[in-house]
């Protein structure tokens, strides 16, 4: 399994939405098709978003956005780590580059899991399979070279 820059932890997951409301407000109201991809571009000056955001589900933004303490009931990581018995790559984004699963979450969430391997990736944000392809194939193919 790879978690990728997901928050561990409801609370700083319900921060981030918070904080990210008129965002993902945005995203909504583009996703799922309603405008063409080179539209949604110009809006947003990227076309791997724009790409995404065309074939998105826009009810999976609408929960994330209105009912957020809906989308993360049950997000405990003291029950659901340990309920993993499989190798877990946790991918860490940059915390001060936008990586939303912190190094607390990280240090707590490592003993719970029966097979982790953690890779930070620094300097890279929260968006990292775009931003920096290589440090994440490389963490994927190590992970993936391990089991």
């Amino acid at each position: 399994m790879v978690v990728g820059n997901s928050p561990l932890k409801a609370g700083p997951w319900l921060a981030h939405l918070n904080r990210n409301r008129d965002h993902l407000t945005r995203w909504r109201d583009l996703a799922g098709g309603a405008y063409p991809v080179a539209e949604i571009t110009q809006g947003l000056a990227s076309e791997w978003v724009a790409q995404n955001l065309y074939q998105l589900d826009p009810d999976m933004l609408t929960i994330l956005i209105e009912e957020p303490g809906r989308a993360a009931a049950g997000y405990d990581m003291a029950v659901v780590l340990p309920a993993i018995r499989c190798p877990v790559l946790l991918l860490q984004a940059d915390p001060r580059d936008g990586g939303v699963m912190t190094d607390a979450e990280v240090e707590q969430g490592l003993p719970l899991l029966s097979q982790p391997t953690h890779v930070l990736l620094e300097g890279v944000g929260h968006v990292f399979h775009n931003e920096q392809k290589e440090p994440v194939l490389q963490a994927l193919t190590d992970f993936l070279a391990s089991l």
